[in-house]
């Protein structure tokens, strides 16, 4: 059985499926705190299916962007998990997840269509979806900036404790950006908000999908990588904040 962990996004969730078998139960919820629960969630749902934590062969974390603090939950039960039972384990991405989400609900993707992160003070990662899904040895390759020049470079294969890794092809753009104005259609959290021509769509709990990509021949290399549990792909620092606190003012 594989165990999907998605603590990244607003809508958390744990998903239990196996090999070719469809996603056989699943928990999402977007009330705060609910990710402090996850173990409970996740013993839930192998209850409710039957199953013993011995049965988890595999389990497969989002490893952001997205939450910070959603982030590290996630992978830290993972990563708990595997050492425990010693399964197999590893992450996807937000944007891996988002993608597969979008193979599975949306019919006839649009060449240009993007994944997209909510990334806070103005900004969003965005990611191209690939006519056909990516593979999973040539994506290593894939240089971070697809944009170039133009576009602000986020990560480069570096092992800061900013979690950052190569092949992505993640990059940081503002509604303004060409890029997400000419995007015929754009998936992801929250970007509905956005003011844009594109068709714009919300998706639904994420751990699902993370199910059906852990499974697939095009599954990403981090799926079966254990040591990417420990590093969160954050690709900014946080917004810190005393509780309550109002901002500096700023000297003139």
């Amino acid at each position: 059985m594989i165990l999907a962990i998605d603590c990244a996004s607003s809508t958390a969730s744990v998903a239990l499926g196996g090999g070719d078998e469809d996603v056989v139960r699943w928990h999402a919820a977007s009330e705060r705190g609910w990710s402090e629960s996850l173990l409970d969630r996740v013993a839930e749902l192998l209850a409710e299916a039957g199953r013993a934590p011995g049965d988890l062969r595999q389990i497969v974390a989002v490893r952001g962007p997205g939450s910070f603090t959603g982030v590290r939950i996630g992978l830290s039960i993972a990563l708990g998990l595997h050492q425990s039972l010693g399964s197999r384990a590893g992450t996807v991405s937000t944007h891996d997840a988002l993608e597969q989400w979008s193979r599975d609900q949306v019919a006839d993707l649009p060449d240009g269509s993007l994944t997209a992160v909510d990334a806070l003070r103005g900004g969003w990662f965005v990611r191209r979806i690939p006519s056909s899904p990516r593979d999973p040895v040539a994506a290593s390759a894939v240089a971070v900036d697809e944009r170039g020049a133009d576009a602000e470079h986020l990560y480069r294969g570096s092992d800061s404790d900013r979690g950052v890794d190569d092949g992505q092809g993640i990059v940081r753009v503002t509604q303004d950006d060409p890029l997400l104005r000419e995007a015929p259609l754009v998936v992801g959290f929250g970007v509905s908000s956005l003011a844009l021509k594109a068709e714009l769509v919300e998706p639904s709990a994420l751990a699902p999908a993370v199910v059906r990509l852990a499974a697939a021949a095009s599954a990403p290399v981090t799926v079966d990588q254990p040591h990417t549990l420990s590093r969160p792909l954050y690709l900014q620092d946080p917004e810190l904040r005393r509780s309550g606190a109002a901002p500096a003012p700023r000297r003139r």
